[in-house]
């Protein structure tokens, strides 16, 4: 009689779990890490991003990931984004990487800090092809230390 009785129950949580799980929206991460936990000046980050729907919509965020070592309150970027479309968009960022008490603001482990800057909101890309996206740093110093990767996240957009 006991397997009557969970049979429906282990019947409805099998359904349950396969309607969550075609909902979830997933990012994908496009990263490049430093070796040395040192990011150069004129080491531009190219990051290319397949495109295969153009009519959906997404979130484009660029993310620093970094250690206590960093030791700017910011982080400042351009960013260079060219679409399947041949549509070129550029802007320079100013990210907030440190607060006035000397916390970081990121989702933080007792190792590092990531923190994201939304790039795009809602883009949809006009073509199936490749989103070639250009970072380079700002800062005005040749070594900036402390940095452990660089990358770009898209998301649906919600």
């Amino acid at each position: 009689m006991k397997t009557q009785r969970t049979y429906p129950i282990v019947l409805v949580i099998i359904i349950l779990a396969s309607f969550s799980a075609c909902k979830k929206k997933e990012s994908i991460d496009y990263m490049h890490r430093f070796p040395q936990q040192s990011w150069y000046r004129y080491n531009i980050l190219s990051f290319e991003v397949p495109v295969a729907d153009p009519a959906k919509t997404w979130d484009v965020y660029f993310f620093l990931r970094h250690t206590n070592a960093y030791e700017f309150n910011t982080f400042d970027f351009n960013m260079v984004m060219n679409t399947p479309s041949g549509e070129e968009r550029i802007r320079e960022y100013h990210a907030d990487i440190r607060k006035k008490d000397g916390t970081f603001p990121g989702t933080c482990t007792p190792d590092s800090c990531d923190t994201f800057v939304l790039l795009k909101n809602g883009i949809s890309f006009g073509k199936q092809g490749i989103l070639k996206v250009e970072i380079e740093e700002l800062v005005p110093r040749l070594q900036l230390n402390g940095v452990i990767a660089a990358g770009i996240r898209i998301s649906p957009h919600s």
